[in-house]
C-alpha cells in the first residue's frame, strides 16, 4: 500500500484522498447507521494512506528491515542518438511509443512494470517536428525539433564549467526530458511540458525523487509557483508569435503580449535565484533580431542578467528533426540582489553608467555579437540565404558529426561588465554541501556525498497534510473552522515543500486577496470571506434545484448574520472571489430589517408572470389565451362561421389531422428546409386524401414564399471562398503558369506558384504572384530584376488584375462549380422564408389603449410575433423604443416569449421606464435593475446591480430592463462558454480546428483569447443560465458593432477593421445561449439607427449578432465566418503608392462591394431597415434643410496654421529621408511651443487636431491655456481670484509641459502601464496669472475651468471672453434662428421659444460657448445645458435636461443644449427643435446621422430643421464632411434594394494627396483646387482600371474565340494524347537501357525499375483513354497504331503529329474521355466569350468604359488591336484635334484631304493615325453622327465630280 511519504505517491493522489476525506466528513452527519460504517471504514483507510501507518497483521509481527533510501534514477542510457535517423524511422519510432504509451494509459501495462527497453522504446519518441502527426492527430510544424542527447550533455558541460554544482533546476519546456536525463546527480529537476504525449513520456522514463514532471503549460505553473526559488534553467525554448501560444498567455498576467520565445527566456530568468545559471537554445532571431521585440528582450535581458557568451550550431545538429535551421545556444547568470538593485537605480538615474559597464552591451543588445566577439563561437562557415530562391535559409556550414560540434561547446570567457562601476561585487555562483535540504513536490530531498536523497517526512508534515483537507473547499474550511492561522500555517508548509500547484485554486486566491489587507484585519476578513465563499458555492452548485437555502443550510445562514456588517463594510482594497462571495453574502442576507432574499428563503415563483390575455372571441383572442398561433377548427368556425373552409384557402393552413389550422403568414415561417422535412413525415402518413391535398399544396406554397441567391450574378476572384483551392490552382495552370499547385503551409491549404531554375524577369514575377496569392499584397521583397521597381510592380499588378478578371469569367463559365454553387444556394436547410408585411392592426392586450401603432409598427409587432429577433432598424425618430415594448409584450401574449432582457445604455434606463409607462397598462411585470429613487429623481446605481440582478430569480418580473454594464456582469456557466467555442470553431474558419498542430495552436489561442473575456467575471451577479430569460432586446445595439474580428483576412487602405471588443463578445455569447433556447433559435432583438457605420463588417457583426453566425453563414452561401464574409463582399485593388522611406509599392486599397445581392439578401430576411420616407406619411419627420457657413480666419491664425504646415512636412520629410520641403524654423518652434516629439509632429491626424483646436479656440487654446477677459475696475477682484485659484494647488496628468507651462510646475510623474507599454505623466500644478487685463490659465480641462470660474462667481468678478470666427459664425447663426421662431409645438401650435442644439467635440470650448451665448445671443446661462461625458452625463440628469429642452411654454426651462458625442443617443431633443449646429462633426456616417436625429425625429412637428455647418477656409472642414458623406452613400446604396450588385467607394485620401491637402494648408482657393484634382485624379484611375477590365475581357475572348477555332472537334486533344503516350514509350527504352546495363548498381536498378513502373501505369490509363475515345485512320487497333508509326523514318514531335494530322487522322468516338474533356472545354470556352462579354457590357456602364459595341465585334473577331492596346471596330473614326485622321474598315482609309481641313492629310494608316493624342469615336458615341455625315456629305462631292470611292461602303452602312 502506498503511502504519504512514499516517493512514488504524487502530491495529486495525496490531494485526492484528501478531498475525498473531507467529503466524507462532511457526509457522515446526514448518513444512515449503515452507511456511517462504511465510511468510517473509508475514513481509516485514508488515514492509514496519509500517515505511512499499516494494519497490525493477525501473526507475530516481523523485525521491520530498514528501506534504502531513495536517489534520483539514471536515465541517461535510455536516450539515445542516431544520426542517420529519418523521417520514416522517426514516424516508426514515434508510432511504437504511441502505442505503448496507449497501452499503460488504457491499464494494460501497469506503468510500475516498465522495464528499461520500454522506457528506452518510448524516449525514441521525437514529436512531430518536420511535419510528423501526433497522438492528438495534429501535424507538427517543420520548425519543431527536440534536443540531440549529445547536446544537451555538453550543454550540461558548459554549465558546470561556469559553477554549477547542484541545486534545483527548471526545464520550462523539457519535451521527453533529454535535458534533465543527461543533468548531474546534483541536479534536482522540475520539468515542464505542455504536449500531453511528451510529458507522459517523461514522467514514466525520468519520474521519481529528484524529477517531477508537470503536464502543462508552463504559464499556468509560472503564475502559480514563487519566482526565484531555482538554481539553473535548461531549455530548448520554443519558438513562435503571440498566436502561437495558443491562448495560454491569458494563464500569467506577465509578458503576455511577447511571443513564445521571449515569454519562455524573460519568465524563467525570473524563475531563478539570484546567481542562478540558464542555458537556452534558442533560434537565431532571438541574438541576432534586429530591433522589434527581439532587441526589447536583449535589453530586458541585460537589466537581469550576465550575457555570458552563445554558441551558434549548424544547421546540421537539428537535421535528424528535419529541422533546417541555425540554432544558438546561449548562456547567463542571474545578478545578484545587490546588483540588480544598482541596475535598476542607475537605470532611472544614470543609464549611461549601464553602457560604460557593459551593462547593456551594444553589441550584445544591437544583435551584432555574432559579427564581433561572438565570432569564434560560430561553429561553421556562415553561408546567407539566396534571395533569388524562394523560401531559402541562412545556414551554419560544418561536415563535422554531431557528436564532435557538441565537443565544441566548452567554458566561455569571463564577464565582461566592469563591476566597480557599478560599485558591486561580481555574481558568485550559487553552492550546496552534504547535509543541506531541498524540497520537491512536498519530498525533502537532502545532499549525501553530491547526490540528492529522499528522506522520510516529520509528524508535523504529516499533520499539516491533514489540515490541508480541512482546506479543500470553502465549505469544508467553514464546517472545520479553520482560522486564517491554520490557513497561513498550511500556505506556508506547501510553498516551502514545493507543492503550490497542489494548493487549492480557492485557498491561492484568498490567501492572495487577504494578505493585501492590514495585518489587523486580516483574521476577520478570512472568516467573512470563507462564508461568502460558502455562499458562492452553495449557489452555484445547486442553482436550478429548488430548495430552501436558509434550512437546508441553516449554520451557513447564521453565519451570513454574523459577518453581514463586515461584508457590507468590506474595503474597497479587497478584490477577488473574496470581494464577490462578501458580495453574495449581502446580496442574500439585506440585513436584520430585511432579512434573506427571496432566492435564499426558496420563495420562487415557477414560472415568470404571464403576460395579459384577453377575453374577446376574435381569432387573435383565442391565440393570446391558449399561447400558439394553432387553433381548433371549432374554435376558428365559432369565429368565422360555418363557411370558414381552410381546406381550399391559401391564407390558411392546416395541421396533419385536419383539427387545427393557422394563418398561413403564421406558418411560413424559420428555416424552410425544417418545415420540408416536417411536411414529407406528415403526407407520408396522412390518411385522408383533401388532407393530403392540402399538404402538397403547402409544400408547393412554401417554395414561393422563399428568395433565392442568384449565383449567376455573383462575382468571383482569386479569394472568393466559394472555389476550392485545387480549382484556382486548375485555373492558374491554364491561364497563367503550369506551376501553380496547392501547398500546405503549416498544415493549411494555400495556392502557390513557385517556379525553379534560373529564372526570368517575369518568371520571378509569376513567383511573386504566388505571394500575393497568400497574402493578398504585391511586393517585390527582395527580389533582383533586371527592370526597374516601379515598371516590376506594375507588370506585377497588371499579372493579377489580368488573372482575377480572367478568373471571374472562368469561374462562371465552369459548370460544375456554377452548379455546385446552385445547389448550395437552393438547399432548402439554408434558405428561410421571407418574412411578410402585414401592416393591419393588431390588439395587443396589456398595452395601454390610448396609443395606436402605425401600420409599419403593427407590421413589425407581427414579424416578432413569428419569429423573434433580427435588426430592427428603423431610422431616427421612428419609434423603435415603443416597437420593441409592443413586440414583446405581442410574443409574450401570445407564448412565444416568456422573460425577456432589454439592454439599453446606462443614460437612457430612466427613459426606458418612462416609455413603458406609458406604453404599457401598468408595468406590474416590469423590473429596472439598479434605478432608484432618490429625491424624487431615478438614478442608476451600480452597487445595486448585484442585488436586482439577483432577483430576476424570483420569476415575479416577464420585462426586466438592465443597462450594458449589468448585462455584461451577468455570468456564464463554463458549460455554456465551453459550448460557445465549440460553435465558433464550427462557424468561423479562423477559429476552426486544424490538422495541423501550430495552426491549430493559433487557432485556439485566438478562441481562448475570446473565452477569457467570458470567463473573467468579477462581482456577485448570477449566471444568466439560471435565470430563465428566453429573449433580449439590445437598444443603440451599434455600440455592439465590434462583435465579430476578421483574422486571416487581409485588410486595405480605407477599410476599417476593427478589432473584436469585449463587450461585443460578451453579447454575442449570451446571445448564442438565448437563441439555443428556442427551436426557432430566435430571441435577440438589437435596435439601432445606423446598423452600418464604416465598413462591410459591421454587417456581420450587427447580423450574426442578431440571428446567430450560422444563419448569416447560410444566407451568404454558405461562407464560414467573418474572413470569408470579408473575401465575398470586398473589392480591394492594387494601386501605386509611396512608401514613408520614399520607396515605390503597391498599395492594396478598399474600393468598393461586389456581391451586393448577397448582402441584400442577408439584410432582407435578417433586418428591417426603414426610413421615414419609406414609411410615407404614417409619422412625421422634419425635413432637413443642409446650410454650410463659411469661416474667414484672420492673418495670425493662418500664419500659424501654415507654421504647423511646415513643421510637419519638414518632420514628415525628414523621418522618410527625401527631400525636405518643409520649414526647419517652424519645426523648431512647434517643437519648442508644444514639447512634441518629431513623430508625433509628423503625424497628419495629430495636425488636424492642432488645426481644429486653433481654428475653433484661437490662440488661447492653440497655446493650450484658457483665457478670460476683466475690465479695468475689477482688477483687484482679479487678481484676488488668481491667488485664491493658485492656493487651491489643483494638479493635472499631461503627456508634456504646455508653452504656459513651467519647469517649477511639475510637482511629480506617474508611470501608466498597458501591457508591455509604459506611458509617463507629467503632474502639472496648474497656475493662473493676470496678463494686460487678462487671467491666463494653464489648462484647458473643463473641470479646472469650472472650478475658477466658481471663484469668480462668488467673488462678484464679472468674466468675459474671446470669441474666434468659427464662434462668431456660429452666434450669428444662433441669432438669426432666435429672430425667426419656426418651432411647433406637440399640439401643432407654433412655439414662441427657438430651441437649437449646438454639437462640439472641444469640451474646453463648451464654457465659453455658454458665455458667448448669454451675452451675444441674450440667451440666459439658465436656459442653456451642457451634456457630455463629465456634465449632466447620469441618467436623471440626462432625463431632466431632455425633459427641461421638451418643455412647452412656462415648463421649459432649456432653449439651447451644448453637447457632445455623449449626446448622440439616449436623449430626445425632438419638441419643437429648429436648427442643428454642428461646429465639429466625428468621422463616420452614423455619428452625423444620430446627432441630427436628436432633433430632427418624430415627435417633432417642425417643418423644417436647418443643419448647419461651419467651414473654415484653407482647412480640411469642408472635406471631412464631404468623405463622411461619401460613407453615408455607399452605405445607402447597400440598403437600396433596387441597387445594383456593386457600389464603389470613394476611399480617404492617398498619402499624396494628404500631402497636396497639407500644403494648402492655409489657401482655401488651393485646398478646393486640390480636393477637385484628387476627386478627378480618381475618377480617371478608376475610369482606367476599369477599361484594363475591358481590355483583358477582349482577351479573353479572342483567345477562346482561338481555342474554339483552332479545335472544331476532340482530334487536337486526341493527337495530343497519342504523343504523350508515344514519349512515355520512349522513356521506357532509355529505362530498360539503364537497366540493363552490366555496370549499373542495384540500387540504380530499382531506382528505374520503379520508375519504370510508375510510367507503366500511366500508359496503361492514356491508352485506355485513347481506345476509348477515337479510332484511327487505316488501323485496326491502337497496337497497329503504335507498330505504325514505329515504322515511320522520322519520328520528331511534329512527324507524329502530322502524320496523326493526315495518314492516321483520328475519328473520335461518342463518349470517350477525351472526346467529353474536349467538349466540356469547348463549353467553357463558349461560356467564357458570354462572361467576358456580359462582363464588358457592365462595365461599359461605369465612368470611361469603352462602349458595349466593342464587344459585339469582338465576338464576331471584328476587332484590331493596335499598338498601344485600344481597340479598334469597323467604322469606328481615329480623330486629332477635331480633324479625321482615318475611318476603320478593314484597313485604315487614306483621304488626300478632310473637307473641314483641306490643308489637314488624312493618315496613310492605322500607326500613323493614332497618336497619343488621338482619340476614338465608336459608333454610337458622342460626335460619331456628326463624323459620319460630314463623311458621307464629302463622298457625295467627291463622286458628283466623277470620283467613285467604292472602299467608303462602311461610311453608307452607318449612314
Amino acid at each position: 500500500m502506498p503511502t504519504y511519504d512514499d516517493a512514488n505517491f504524487s502530491p495529486f493522489a495525496r490531494l485526492k484522498l484528501l478531498g475525498e476525506l473531507a467529503r466524507i466528513k462532511g457526509a457522515l452527519s446526514g448518513a444512515s447507521a449503515l452507511a456511517r460504517l462504511k465510511m468510517l471504514r473509508r475514513v481509516n483507510e485514508i488515514r492509514l494512506l496519509l500517515t505511512g501507518g499499516q494494519q497490525a497483521p493477525a501473526t507475530e509481527p516481523q523485525q521491520e528491515q530498514p528501506e534504502p533510501l531513495p536517489t534520483r534514477a539514471t536515465t541517461a542510457h535510455l536516450f539515445t542518438f542516431d544520426p542517420e535517423r529519418k523521417p520514416a524511422q522517426r514516424k516508426k519510432d514515434n508510432a511504437a511509443a504511441m502505442a505503448l504509451l496507449a497501452r499503460v494509459n488504457g491499464g494494460e501495462v501497469p506503468a510500475e512494470s516498465l522495464t528499461d527497453a520500454d522506457k528506452a522504446l518510448l524516449a525514441k519518441y521525437s514529436g512531430t517536428g518536420g511535419g510528423l502527426v501526433g497522438a492528438d492527430g495534429k501535424k507538427g510544424s517543420a520548425y519543431e525539433y527536440y534536443t540531440p542527447k549529445p547536446i544537451a550533455a555538453a550543454t550540461w558541460s558548459v554549465l558546470a564549467e561556469l559553477g554549477f554544482s547542484g541545486g534545483k533546476v527548471l526545464d520550462p519546456c523539457a519535451a521527453t526530458g533529454v535535458f534533465g536525463a543527461t543533468a548531474p546527480a546534483s541536479a534536482v529537476v522540475d520539468a515542464v511540458e505542455l504536449n500531453q504525449t511528451s510529458g507522459q513520456i517523461n514522467r514514466l522514463v525520468n519520474g521519481g525523487p529528484g524529477y517531477a514532471v508537470t503536464v502543462a503549460p508552463f504559464e499556468r505553473v509560472a503564475a502559480s509557483t514563487p519566482d526565484e526559488e531555482y538554481d539553473a534553467v535548461v531549455a530548448n525554448v520554443p519558438f513562435g508569435e503571440i498566436a502561437d501560444r495558443g491562448g495560454n498567455q491569458l494563464l500569467d498576467n506577465k509578458h503576455q503580449n511577447q511571443p513564445l520565445q521571449n515569454y519562455f527566456i524573460l519568465r524563467s530568468l525570473e524563475k531563478l535565484r539570484p546567481g542562478g545559471l540558464a542555458a537556452f537554445i534558442t533560434p537565431p532571431r532571438c541574438l541576432s533580431g534586429k530591433g522589434g521585440k527581439e532587441e526589447w528582450l536583449r535589453q530586458q535581458i541585460s537589466y537581469m542578467a550576465d550575457f555570458i557568451g552563445a554558441y551558434r550550431l549548424p544547421n546540421s545538429v537539428f537535421g535528424t528533426a528535419s529541422a533546417d535551421t541555425i540554432t544558438d545556444v546561449i548562456f547567463l547568470r542571474k545578478f545578484s540582489a545587490e546588483v540588480a538593485g544598482k541596475v535598476a537605480e542607475l537605470r532611472e538615474q544614470s543609464p549611461q553608467t549601464l553602457l560604460d559597464a557593459k551593462v547593456i552591451w551594444p553589441a550584445f543588445v544591437g544583435g551584432n555579437y555574432f559579427a564581433g566577439e561572438g565570432a569564434r563561437f560560430v561553429l561553421g562557415e556562415f553561408q546567407p540565404k539566396n534571395p533569388n530562391k524562394i523560401r531559402d535559409v541562412d545556414r551554419v556550414i560544418n561536415p563535422a558529426s554531431v557528436e564532435e560540434i557538441a565537443g565544441m561547446l566548452r567554458k566561455l570567457p569571463d564577464s565582461r561588465i566592469d563591476w566597480s562601476m557599478l560599485d558591486a561585487a561580481e555574481t558568485a555562483p550559487i553552492t550546496y554541501a552534504d547535509g543541506d535540504t531541498v524540497y520537491q513536490g512536498g519530498q525533502t530531498l537532502q545532499m549525501q556525498d553530491g547526490r540528492w536523497v529522499a528522506i522520510k517526512s516529520s509528524e508535523n508534515s504529516t499533520q499539516l497534510a491533514g489540515l490541508l483537507a480541512t482546506l479543500a473547499t470553502p465549505y469544508a474550511a467553514f464546517e472545520a473552522g479553520a482560522s486564517w492561522a491554520d490557513a497561513k500555517q498550511c500556505l506556508e508548509w506547501m510553498t516551502k515543500t514545493s507543492q503550490v500547484m497542489d494548493i487549492p485554486g480557492w485557498l491561492r486566491d484568498a490567501n492572495s486577496q487577504i494578505s493585501a489587507l492590514p495585518v489587523e484585519q486580516q483574521g476577520a476578513y478570512w472568516t467573512a470571506g470563507v462564508v461568502g465563499l460558502c455562499v458562492s458555492q452553495v449557489l452555484d452548485e445547486r442553482a436550478g434545484e429548488s430548495l430552501n437555502y436558509l434550512e437546508e443550510y441553516a449554520a451557513l445562514s447564521d453565519a451570513m448574520r454574523q459577518q453581514y456588517t463586515l461584508a457590507k463594510k468590506r474595503p474597497g482594497s479587497l478584490s477577488g472571489p473574496v470581494r464577490d462571495g462578501l458580495v453574495r453574502l449581502v446580496t442574500h442576507y439585506q440585513g436584520p430589517k430585511a432579512g434573506f432574499n427571496a432566492v435564499w428563503r426558496g420563495d420562487v415563483e415557477q414560472d415568470a408572470p404571464e403576460a395579459a390575455s384577453t377575453a374577446d372571441s376574435t381569432f387573435d383572442g383565442i391565440v393570446y389565451r391558449q399561447k400558439t398561433p394553432w387553433v381548433s377548427l371549432d374554435e376558428a368556425k365559432a369565429v368565422f362561421g360555418e363557411g370558414f373552409t381552410p381546406l381550399t384557402d391559401p391564407a390558411w393552413c392546416v395541421s396533419p389531422d385536419g383539427q387545427k389550422v393557422i394563418r398561413a403568414d403564421d406558418y411560413y415561417v424559420g428555416n424552410y428546409g425544417d418545415l420540408l422535412a416536417r411536411l414529407d413525415v406528415e403526407i407520408a402518413v396522412v390518411q385522408d386524401e383533401a388532407i393530403r391535398a392540402k399538404l402538397l399544396r403547402q409544400k408547393a406554397d412554401a417554395a414561393s414564399r422563399v428568395e433565392r441567391l442568384d449565383v449567376k450574378s455573383m462575382t468571383f476572384n482569386l479569394f472568393s471562398p466559394f472555389v476550392t483551392h485545387e480549382e484556382k490552382a486548375e485555373f492558374l495552370r491554364r491561364f497563367v503558369h503550369p506551376s501553380a499547385a496547392v501547398v500546405f503551409d503549416d498544415g493549411k491549404p494555400r495556392v502557390d506558384i513557385d517556379i525553379k531554375g534560373n529564372l526570368t524577369d517575369r518568371e520571378k514575377l509569376l513567383n511573386r504572384f504566388g505571394d500575393y496569392l497568400k497574402n493578398g499584397t504585391l511586393t517585390l521583397a527582395n527580389t533582383n530584376l533586371s527592370m526597374p521597381k516601379d515598371a516590376a510592380l506594375r507588370e506585377l499588378r497588371k499579372m493579377v488584375e489580368t488573372a482575377n478578371e480572367q478568373f471571374a469569367a472562368w469561374v462562371k463559365g465552369n459548370r460544375q462549380i456554377m452548379d455546385r454553387l446552385e445547389v448550395t444556394a437552393s438547399d432548402p436547410s439554408r434558405l428561410r422564408f421571407s418574412p411578410v408585411d402585414d401592416q393591419s392592426p393588431v390588439n395587443i392586450p396589456g398595452m395601454n389603449p390610448d396609443l395606436k401603432l402605425h401600420g409599419y409598427q403593427n407590421a413589425f409587432v407581427r414579424r416578432q410575433g413569428r419569429e423573434f429577433g433580427g435588426i430592427l432598424g428603423d431610422g431616427v425618430g421612428l419609434g423603435k423604443t415603443f416597437q420593441a415594448l409592443a413586440a414583446v409584450q405581442y410574443a409574450q401574449s401570445i407564448g412565444v416569449k416568456k422573460k425577456t432582457l432589454f439592454a439599453v445604455p446606462n443614460s437612457v434606463l430612466s427613459n426606458w421606464r418612462k416609455e413603458a409607462g406609458r406604453a404599457y397598462a401598468n408595468t406590474d411585470d416590469c423590473l429596472f435593475v439598479g434605478l432608484r429613487e432618490r429625491k424624487g429623481k431615478a438614478v442608476v446605481e451600480s452597487s445595486a446591480y448585484d442585488i436586482d440582478l439577483a432577483s430576476i430569480a424570483e420569476n415575479r418580473h416577464s420585462k426586466i430592463f438592465l443597462t450594458f454594464e449589468a448585462l455584461e456582469r451577468l455570468r456564464l456557466r463554463e458549460e455554456t462558454i465551453s459550448g460557445f467555442e465549440q460553435y465558433m470553431r464550427q462557424v468561423d474558419k479562423s477559429f476552426g480546428e486544424s490538422e495541423d498542430k501550430k495552426s491549430d495552436e493559433r487557432a485556439k489561442g485566438k478562441v481562448a483569447g475570446m473565452m477569457a473575456v467570458l470567463s473573467d467575471k468579477t462581482g456577485s451577479a448570477p449566471f444568466l443560465e439560471d435565470l430563465g430569460i428566453d429573449s433580449l432586446v439590445i437598444d443603440e445595439a451599434h455600440a455592439f458593432k465590434n462583435s465579430a474580428a476578421t483574422v486571416g483576412f487581409k485588410s486595405a487602405k480605407f477599410l476599417n477593421l476593427a478589432p473584436m471588443a469585449k463587450r461585443g463578445l460578451d453579447a454575442q455569447a449570451k446571445a448564442w445561449y438565448i437563441r439555443g433556447l428556442s427551436a426557432h433559435q430566435d430571441g435577440v432583438l438589437p435596435l439601432t439607427a445606423t446598423p452600418i457605420t464604416n465598413s462591410p463588417l459591421e454587417i456581420y457583426s450587427m447580423l450574426s449578432l442578431a440571428v446567430g453566425h450560422q444563419r448569416i453563414n447560410d444566407a451568404c452561401l454558405g461562407v464560414r465566418g467573418a474572413d470569408e464574409f470579408m473575401d465575398t463582399v470586398c473589392v480591394k485593388v492594387n494601386e501605386d503608392d509611396v512608401s514613408m522611406d520614399g520607396i515605390p509599392r503597391q498599395t492594396t486599397v478598399f474600393v468598393g462591394l461586389q456581391n451586393v445581392g448577397v448582402l441584400r439578401l442577408a439584410l432582407g430576411q435578417n433586418a428591417l431597415i426603414r426610413d421615414a420616407q419609406q414609411v410615407g406619411e404614417q409619422v412625421k419627420v422634419p425635413d432637413r434643410e443642409e446650410l454650410a457657413t463659411g469661416v474667414s480666419l484672420p492673418s495670425s491664425v493662418t500664419r500659424r496654421l501654415k507654421d504647423y504646415k511646415g513643421a510637419y512636412r519638414w518632420a514628415a520629410d525628414d523621418l522618410r529621408n527625401v527631400a525636405n520641403r518643409g520649414d526647419f524654423d517652424a519645426y523648431q518652434r512647434i517643437a519648442e511651443d508644444l514639447g512634441e516629439p518629431q513623430e508625433l509632429i509628423a503625424h497628419p491626424f495629430n495636425l488636424i487636431r492642432k488645426m481644429d483646436l486653433l481654428v475653433a479656440g484661437g490662440h488661447e487654446l492653440d497655446r493650450r491655456t484658457t483665457v478670460y477677459l476683466f475690465t479695468d475696475d475689477q482688477a483687484n477682484l482679479a487678481l484676488s481670484a488668481v491667488d485664491e485659484f493658485n492656493a487651491r494647488g489643483i494638479v493635472e496628468e499631461r503627456k508634456r509641459m504646455s508653452p504656459e507651462t513651467s519647469e517649477a510646475d511639475v510637482v511629480g510623474k506617474k508611470t501608466v502601464k498597458d501591457g508591455e507599454d509604459e506611458t509617463e505623466l507629467l503632474k502639472i500644478r496648474v497656475r493662473a496669472r493676470i496678463d494686460a487685463g487678462r487671467v491666463v490659465i494653464d489648462t484647458i480641462e473643463p473641470d479646472t475651468q469650472d472650478a475658477f470660474e466658481g471663484i469668480a462667481e462668488n467673488l462678484g468678478l464679472a468674466l468675459d471672453v474671446t470669441i474666434t470666427p468659427k464662434l462668431a459664425a456660429l452666434i450669428e447663426n444662433i441669432k438669426a434662428e432666435m429672430a425667426s421662431p419656426r418651432g411647433v409645438n406637440a399640439d401643432g401650435t407654433p412655439s414662441p421659444i427657438v430651441k437649437q442644439i449646438v454639437f462640439c467635440d472641444i469640451l474646453p470650448l463648451h464654457n465659453k460657448i455658454k458665455r458667448l451665448l448669454t451675452k451675444h445671443a441674450g440667451i440666459p446661462a439658465s436656459k442653456i445645458a451642457v451634456v457630455t461625458g463629465k456634465k449632466n452625463n447620469k441618467p436623471d440628469q440626462i432625463m431632466a435636461v431632455q425633459d427641461g429642452f421638451n418643455a412647452e411654454g412656462d415648463d421649459n426651462r432649456y432653449q439651447i443644449v451644448l453637447a457632445n458625442e455623449k449626446a448622440e443617443v439616449g436623449i430626445n431633443l425632438q419638441r419643437g427643435t429648429q436648427a442643428v449646429h454642428h461646429l465639429t462633426i466625428g468621422w463616420t456616417p452614423d455619428s452625423l446621422e444620430q446627432r441630427n436625429g436628436r432633433g430632427a425625429r418624430q415627435g417633432n412637428q417642425t417643418e423644417t430643421v436647418k443643419v448647419y455647418h461651419y467651414d473654415a477656409d484653407g482647412t480640411f472642414d469642408c472635406y471631412k464632411r464631404q468623405m463622411v458623406n461619401k460613407k453615408s452613400e455607399w452605405i445607402g446604396h447597400v440598403m437600396d434594394k433596387n441597387g445594383g450588385d456593386s457600389v464603389s467607394i470613394a476611399g480617404g485620401l492617398s498619402r499624396e494627396q494628404m500631402d497636396d491637402l497639407i500644403n494648402s494648408v492655409g489657401d482655401a482657393d488651393n485646398i478646393a483646387r486640390v480636393q477637385a484634382a484628387a476627386a478627378m485624379r480618381e475618377t480617371e484611375a478608376r475610369a482606367a482600371a476599369n477599361r484594363a477590365r475591358q481590355m483583358v475581357n477582349l482577351d479573353t475572348i479572342a483567345k477562346q474565340r482561338a481555342f474554339l477555332e483552332e479545335n472544331p472537334d476532340a482530334s487536337k486533344y486526341i493527337r495530343d494524347k497519342v504523343l504523350t503516350y508515344w514519349n512515355l514509350r520512349k522513356q521506357t527504352k532509355t529505362l530498360q537501357d539503364r537497366i540493363d546495363n552490366p555496370s549499373a548498381t542495384e540500387s540504380a536498378i530499382a531506382k528505374n525499375r520503379k520508375s519504370m513502373d510508375a510510367i507503366a501505369a500511366r500508359m496503361q490509363a492514356i491508352r485506355q483513354e485513347i481506345e476509348g475515345s477515337a479510332s484511327f485512320a487505316g488501323m485496326t487497333s491502337f497496337d497497329a497504331l503504335i507498330e505504325a508509326l514505329g515504322r515511320m523514318h522520322k519520328q520528331r514531335d511534329d512527324d507524329i503529329v502530322s502524320a496523326l494530322s493526315y495518314r492516321f487522322a483520328p475519328v473520335a468516338k461518342e463518349g470517350g474521355a477525351i472526346t467529353a474533356k474536349w467538349a466540356d472545354d469547348v463549353d467553357m470556352a463558349k461560356a467564357m466569350i458570354e462572361e467576358s462579354a456580359s462582363n464588358f457590357v457592365k462595365q461599359s456602364k461605369e465612368a470611361g468604359g469603352l462602349p458595349a459595341v466593342v464587344v459585339e465585334a469582338a465576338k464576331s473577331g471584328q476587332v484590331y488591336q493596335a499598338k498601344d492596346g485600344r481597340p479598334l471596330i469597323e467604322g469606328a473614326f481615329i480623330v486629332d484635334d477635331g480633324n479625321v485622321l482615318a475611318v476603320y474598315g478593314n484597313s485604315a482609309v487614306n483621304l488626300p484631304k478632310y473637307p473641314n481641313n483641306p490643308n489637314r492629310a488624312m493618315a496613310a494608316s492605322v500607326a500613323a493615325a493614332l497618336t497619343a493624342s488621338a482619340q476614338i469615336i465608336y459608333p454610337g458615341d458622342a460626335g460619331y453622327s456628326a463624323h459620319l455625315q460630314a463623311f458621307a456629305d464629302y463622298e457625295d462631292t467627291m463622286a458628283s465630280n466623277g470620283h467613285a470611292f467604292n472602299e467608303f461602303k462602311i461610311g453608307r452602312a452607318h449612314v
